[in-house]
């Protein structure tokens, strides 16, 4: 994995304990926010992912939240895990980790890693109620306002939708 923080990053000068994911979720593949995140807890003791979004589409996308938190299951690196868990399988084109196999394993393996909380088991929250205040702009901001969505409506028919 290539990636460096700058020299003067905050990031670099202070010596953290752990580190709080959140969203862990959108740390698949590799973007720039994955390198980013691995970067980090791999120098950091305690790496704590958190989501609130079940991970549906590939049992690969689990393979950057292992790593975050240094599990066990990655010490042979991922083609050996995408074998074994993702029905890793080569063809003309190449390989493809986009399956599942092997997922009562995987899942026995993770539940030993994770806290699994349901929204109606531990929230106890009134109905929603919402309201709505309108407040009136002064005749400059209201000036600056137009204008603004004006530019905005202009961006979209000629930049945006080109």
């Amino acid at each position: 994995m290539v990636f460096e923080l700058r020299e003067d990053s905050f990031l670099n000068k202070v010596n953290f304990d752990c580190i709080l994911i959140d969203e862990a979720q959108a740390i698949k593949g590799d973007s720039q926010r994955t390198k980013a995140v691995l970067y980090l807890a791999d120098r950091i003791k305690h790496v704590i992912p958190m989501t609130g979004t079940p991970i549906k589409n590939k049992v690969r996308d689990v393979w950057n939240i292992l790593v975050a938190i240094k599990h066990p299951m990655t010490k042979n690196g991922f083609f050996s895990w995408a074998m074994k868990y993702c029905d890793a399988h080569k063809d003309y084109f190449g390989w493809h980790f986009d399956g599942s196999s092997n997922l009562e394993e995987l899942h026995a393996e993770l539940d030993k890693y994770m806290i699994r909380r349901l929204q109606d088991d531990c929230l106890d929250l009134p109905e929603m109620t919402v309201n709505k205040i309108y407040l009136e702009l002064s005749k400059s901001d209201r000036i600056k306002y137009d204008n603004a969505f004006n530019d905005y409506i202009e961006y979209c028919r000629t930049e945006r939708f080109r």
